[in-house]
């Protein structure tokens, strides 16, 4: 059988692979109990009201990854590196070369930062609209004259407290935000991916590529960079 990982998953994932993640809201889900009564108080957003995969694997992804080497057949990690510091993202991805068999496959999405500072630079305030509704804060939403390029831009590195400060309840709640510590577009990434030892680094679309289940792992098309290498 091929083993299939999926790290930092979040509550995308398939049972067929092996969901890992980290964190509060990974902790919390282990606990369903635990789970319905923070949201149920208010306070986790509702938009945090999803099922996760029912294998998850909870592990800190800093820390050597729990797979031997030459192990896995193909590794999907989405959204999680940009989390990260770059100095950790890189360790990240060395450990994912480790585990892989060889001419296994990597897939790596992350927001693409070329893509959103054209969009930027174009003044595509639709664009920043719809990443908005993808991304923000239901409660910190912003129309009209009230919805600024810049903010939303700078929104997609820093954590929206940056922006709104925070209180009462609402300070427990910045315990569940991970902000975004790096940002990437293709030519980065790919040093870091070839810098691994990886090989064969081609940028993809939402969706396709060789890596199994991408239809159904795939998020954020507005916003993603696809990448997949080979070891």
């Amino acid at each position: 059988m091929l083993k299939k990982i999926n790290l930092g998953c979040g509550p995308v994932g398939k049972e067929d692979w092996i969901n890992v993640d980290w964190g509060i809201l990974a902790v919390l889900h282990k606990n369903p109990l635990l789970e319905k009564m923070f949201l149920k108080l208010g306070f986790l957003p509702k938009r945090y009201d999803r099922k996760w995969p029912e294998n998850l694997m909870l592990h800190d992804l800093k820390k050597k990854l729990p797979f031997n080497d030459l192990d896995a057949d193909f590794v999907y990690i989405s959204h999680v590196l940009e989390h990260f510091k770059k100095y950790e993202a890189e360790r990240i991805i060395q450990e994912c070369f480790r585990i892989m068999k060889k001419g296994a496959s990597i897939r790596v999405v992350v927001p693409d930062l070329k893509l959103l500072a054209i969009k930027y630079v174009q003044g595509d305030i639709e664009y920043y609209k719809k990443i908005d509704e993808l991304t923000g804060d239901e409660q910190e939403k912003k129309t009209g004259k009230d919805f600024l390029l810049a903010d939303v831009l700078m929104d997609t590195f820093y954590p929206n407290f940056y922006r709104v400060k925070f209180l009462g309840f609402k300070k427990f709640m910045i315990r569940f935000i991970r902000p975004h510590c790096w940002m990437y577009d293709f030519e980065s990434m790919r040093y870091l991916l070839e810098k691994a030892g990886f090989k064969n680094i081609k940028k993809e679309a939402f969706g396709k590529g060789n890596v199994p289940d991408i239809d159904k792992l795939d998020v954020f098309p507005e916003m993603s960079l696809y990448i997949e290498a080979e070891k």
